[in-house]
């Protein structure tokens, strides 16, 4: 059967229910398109007359990972774009010695913040006082009517305004979070430094927050409203829906607090990170020359036999071997995006 033939066909159909029925994917079509699109079922047919079982095993394995990543998307694990989003923070444990500094430095920062004049004119202006704040079910609410003005602005139906005040009603704490990063803007947080008197937004008070001091977007808007003190973290550790790593670091942080953030770095379907191997990194190589610019190779059998000659100090002994020593290297090196 030639490669061609092969990339054409489509798994069969008691497969196919097979395979969703044991993976259970958030999205059934995605994940059979997904299988398609990155030719594991070019994969599977290229082997199934050989080893029919462990054929459908890796293919299942693939398709497992497929649906790890579906499940992190559902939960809203794609970062908002920020290198400061606590929605895609991932936990670092440090020591006891910089937990004790970032206590005394969430205060002192908390005490500047309370009496910048960008943030003492804003509460003024909505709440009468410099010092004004408001308990947590009124910054809720007004969050919400924050979001909410914007949207009806652009709303320009009854239904579409009935639909807003059904968003409202299954408002949580923790939707009021994912709003703050939709707040109206109305000045470049930058010009409040020369103007700090000016009429702002919430949404202006919290990007000027965020870009000055070190606190995520939405403790700056809680802060703002209802005096709560944020929490300044001696290092940070952030995935991107990019699936890269941002560290963040204090100019106090030890080294100590810095190696655990790299020691912290791991995803669900990847593992725990670390560098590639000699052998990982020449195994792509080799793979990427033997691999035409259509995507079609040789057989993984064909690419054992071309890889032991010309490294027979790493040999595979069987072709399984190899394909699944390409996988594993592939997955940690660049882990394919849904």
């Amino acid at each position: 059967m030639s490669n061609s033939d092969i990339t054409n066909r489509t798994l069969p159909k008691d497969v196919e229910l097979r395979l969703l029925r044991e993976v259970r994917p958030p999205n059934s079509e995605a994940l059979v398109a997904s299988l398609e699109e990155r030719k594991y079922v070019r994969d599977y047919f290229s082997d199934i007359d050989r080893e029919e079982d462990e054929a459908y095993e890796e293919l299942k394995e693939k398709a497992k990972q497929l649906t790890r990543e579906q499940h992190r998307v559902v939960r809203g694990g794609k970062a908002s774009g920020s290198a400061n989003d606590k929605k895609s923070d991932v936990p670092v444990v440090v020591g006891e010695r910089d937990a004790r500094a970032a206590a005394i430095c969430s205060e002192l920062v908390a005490r500047d913040a309370a009496a910048d004049l960008v943030v003492t004119a804003f509460r003024r202006r909505q709440f009468g006082s410099s010092r004004g704040t408001l308990t947590h079910e009124a910054a809720i609410a007004y969050v919400w009517d924050d979001y909410r003005r914007t949207l009806l602005a652009e709303m320009t139906t009854e239904q579409a305004a009935r639909d807003l005040e059904h968003r409202r009603a299954r408002l949580n704490d923790t939707k009021v979070l994912i709003l703050v990063d939709h707040l109206r803007r109305s000045v470049p947080h930058q010009f409040l430094l020369d103007d700090p008197e000016q009429e702002t937004t919430l949404g202006d008070v919290v990007a000027y927050l965020h870009w000055r001091y070190p606190w995520f977007k939405e403790d700056a808007a809680w802060f703002v409203l209802t005096g709560n003190t944020p929490a300044v973290r001696p290092v940070t550790l952030t995935m991107g829906a990019d699936l890269t790593f941002i560290i963040r670091v204090q100019p106090w942080t030890s080294r100590e607090s810095m190696n655990a953030a790299y020691d912290s770095i791991s995803t669900p379907w990847i593992g725990k990170g670390h560098p590639p191997t000699d052998k990982a990194l020449s195994l792509l190589e080799f793979v990427i020359e033997h691999t035409g610019e259509d995507g079609n190779r040789p057989t993984w059998e064909a690419l054992r036999e071309l890889w032991n000659a010309r490294f027979p100090a790493r040999h595979f002994t069987t072709y399984s071997g190899i394909r699944r020593a390409y996988i594993g290297a592939r997955k940690k090196l660049a882990p394919r995006r849904l």
